[in-house]
């Protein structure tokens, strides 16, 4: 039998402040696509407006961190490679 290739996940978070640069790291997480890195910058001008951003990361996100920061994890999907 093949070894399984490892799972990884796609989250939607949605916020309301400075998206948390940080954050990225802490959860090795990559913006999904330009459109959310367009986002996650927006989110640094425009202070009072919710953003929505879909990232990928190689583990469950740590939802409780990322509502430490006004962000909420709204979508987890699991994708398999």
């Amino acid at each position: 039998m093949p070894p399984r290739k490892p799972k990884s996940f796609r989250v939607t978070l949605r916020g309301r402040a400075a998206f948390p640069i940080d954050m990225l790291r802490y959860d090795r997480a990559v913006p999904a696509s330009e459109t959310d890195a367009a986002a996650i910058e927006r989110s640094h001008m425009r202070m009072a407006r919710y953003e929505t951003v879909t990232v990928d990361m190689p583990s469950a996100p740590t939802v409780d961190r990322w509502k430490s920061f006004w962000w909420d994890v709204t979508k987890v999907e699991e994708q398999h490679a």
